[in-house]
């Protein structure tokens, strides 16, 4: 049998977000301006793709006489003294503004003195309204009971993603620019051969990623990526990356060959479990009549907003045999014949 080499790589990179200028016209109308521009609804973003053409959530308060956000005591801000409660606020031309369910356009205003506070997460069907809430006093956005999405491609997931905005005014005369954090973890798989010799010799059944949180609850704490924090995460369920027949045909690091990429999977954010938490990869070989499995264990955490690329290099070690030809063994008998 031939012995097979299967090496696989994290590497972890966090995506930062921007923001594009647009024209807005009414000064008295209160729109957002969302990082990237439009593209079509599911997987992940990253500060090169256009925002989803999709409504996303927004509350605010009015802050009226208070001028230091960031220095309020408990208590000073009062859950039920909102601007306006949860809101849709779609796409109407180059920026966002009020929407109602159904997305027509309803405008929300500024107020003539005070100031405005806002906080908002993408999508804006991610749960239930009842289940969203904003602590003003602690900056901290709850969503309850989100639920992933079933993983069919790169596109299959919503990217949930929240930001805060804490120092608007009434004479704002445009847009307010948000910045959206990331809520979950990015799992990217990357499959290739490890030298030409190994090329096309091992063809890909399915890759699975095992025991992985499906839903929980979501708090932002203060409202940093780093702070965010998951909890009460559902009972795990195993993830198929890919089902099917993908035969390995791309060397790894040859030029002029693309990587078999499986992207877009998002999960919730939670601790790896050792010998649970593991990528398991179903394959065959070129010649062999069997399937094998190869069980990969991984370690540490899937972390808020980090994207994680697992490098799967499969190489073949052919057999091979180097023949001599060995000594006879001399036995001799005397025959007498008369």
């Amino acid at each position: 049998m031939k012995k097979t080499l299967l090496t696989i790589a994290a590497v972890a990179a966090l995506a930062s977000c921007t923001k594009n200028e647009v024209v807005y016209s009414d000064s008295q109308e209160i729109g957002v301006m969302p990082v990237s521009k439009i593209i079509p609804k599911g997987g992940p973003l990253t500060p090169e793709d256009d925002f989803p053409n999709e409504m996303f959530k927004v509350i605010a308060f009015h802050g009226k006489e208070l001028t230091a956000p960031t220095t309020w005591a408990a208590g000073t801000k009062v859950e039920d003294d909102y601007y306006f409660d949860w809101t849709n606020f779609a796409s109407i031309g180059e920026t966002w503004a009020g929407a109602d369910e159904t997305g027509v356009h309803t405008p929300k205003y500024w107020p003539k003195q005070g100031q405005l506070f806002f906080a908002g997460y993408y999508p804006h069907d991610a749960v239930a309204t009842e289940n969203a809430t904003y602590t003003f006093n602690t900056a901290n956005l709850s969503l309850s009971g989100y639920t992933t999405k079933t993983y069919s491609n790169e596109t299959s997931m919503d990217d949930l993603m929240w930001f805060d905005v804490n120092d608007q005014t009434s004479a704002n005369s445009g847009p307010v620019p948000v910045t959206f954090k990331h809520a979950l973890s990015w799992i990217t798989f990357i499959v290739n051969a490890a030298d030409d010799a190994s090329n096309e010799v091992f063809t890909i059944s399915s890759i699975k990623l095992k025991q992985v949180h499906t839903s929980g609850d979501f708090n932002s704490n203060n409202s940093t990526a780093n702070s965010a924090a998951w909890s009460n995460q559902s009972t795990p369920v195993d993830f198929n990356v890919f089902s099917g027949s993908q035969t390995i045909n791309k060397v790894k690091g040859k030029e002029g060959e693309n990587d078999i990429t499986y992207d877009g999977l998002l999960i919730i954010p939670q601790a790896i479990i050792d010998d649970t938490n593991i990528i398991e990869v179903n394959y065959t070989m070129k010649g062999v009549n069997s399937e094998f499995t190869y069980l990969a264990k991984l370690s540490g955490e899937w972390e808020v907003g980090t994207h994680y690329t697992y490098t799967l290099t499969f190489g073949a070690k052919e057999i091979e045999f180097t023949p001599s030809i060995g000594n006879w063994e001399d036995s001799s008998t005397d025959i007498t014949v008369q």
